[in-house]
């Protein structure tokens, strides 16, 4: 009689001993869920500090300087072209004419009107 009086406390040990192997199986399942999210989060955390100091590096930025105005500058250089191939143009027909014979003197056309 004396062992039967232990037996609910077997019983009671016994329970216990199931309802913690169902929480560790549970545990068991949910832990490589846990430990994704937490990778995640490293990731996400390591991004955003990147983030911050690529945000810091360009807060530094100063704005860019003004241009210089290059419209009359690109006019300038246009025109400068423009000469410059108009120069070869006449030396192209200067040189088509050098090969020509001076005309012959024509006779005073005047005298012949009156």
């Amino acid at each position: 009689l004396d062992e039967m009086q232990t037996l609910p406390d077997v019983n009671l040990e016994l329970e216990t001993a199931r309802e913690l192997k169902e929480r560790m199986d549970v545990l068991d399942n949910e832990i490589p869920a846990v430990e994704k999210y937490l990778q995640r989060k490293g990731e996400l955390e390591n991004y955003k500090a990147s983030l911050g100091a690529r945000q810091k590096e360009l807060f530094e930025l100063q704005e860019a300087p003004e241009l210089f105005p290059s419209a009359p500058l690109e006019r300038v250089v246009s025109g400068m072209e423009r000469l410059r191939l108009h120069g070869q143009n006449l030396n192209a027909r200067s040189e088509s004419l050098s090969g020509l014979q001076v005309p012959p003197e024509l006779f005073p056309v005047q005298r012949l009107e009156a």
